[in-house]
């Protein structure tokens, strides 16, 4: 996948520097946790952070760290870090509907568990089904966590 990935600050192409990083021609890294690069731009600090964990190969606290950022928008409290180590250590056994409270999403999270019934999901769905000529990779952006992909 990281033949086709370019920097979101220069767009050069990204290569591997590490198995858990991508790096661009003018140096700048990016973390990459469970094979999925972290591309997001004006959060210098956070990916410094989280290149410095993971170069010590503190993979957990990394996530932790990722899934604590929140969009500018957001006007609900942050996460709470000790729920977060939570969802990481115990992935494999959460519902969907533990893991959008542990990450403290709030109102989007109630969204996103029930979006499944959702009407304009159904008819996205519908049109999917009805047209996808299958390309052999798929890129979802902003899509939410990623219901029309699985």
């Amino acid at each position: 996948m990281t033949d086709l990935l370019v920097s979101p600050v220069t767009g050069a192409p990204l290569t591997a520097d590490t198995p858990h990083s991508l790096v661009g021609e003018a140096g700048e890294r990016w973390p990459v946790v469970d094979g999925i690069p972290y591309l997001r731009v004006r959060r210098d600090d956070l990916v410094r952070d989280v290149l410095a964990l993971l170069d010590v190969d503190e993979v957990e606290a990394a996530l932790v760290r990722l899934l604590a950022d929140q969009d500018d928008w957001w006007t609900g409290p942050p996460a709470n870090e000790a729920g977060l180590s939570r969802l990481v250590r115990e992935r494999d056994r959460l519902t969907l509907r533990e893991a959008v409270d542990l990450l403290g999403w709030g109102r989007v999270g109630d969204y996103f568990v029930h979006r499944w019934s959702d009407p304009t999901y159904l008819a996205g769905l519908a049109l999917m089904e009805a047209h996808w000529t299958g390309p052999k990779r798929v890129f979802e952006l902003a899509c939410g966590i990623g219901h029309f992909l699985r």
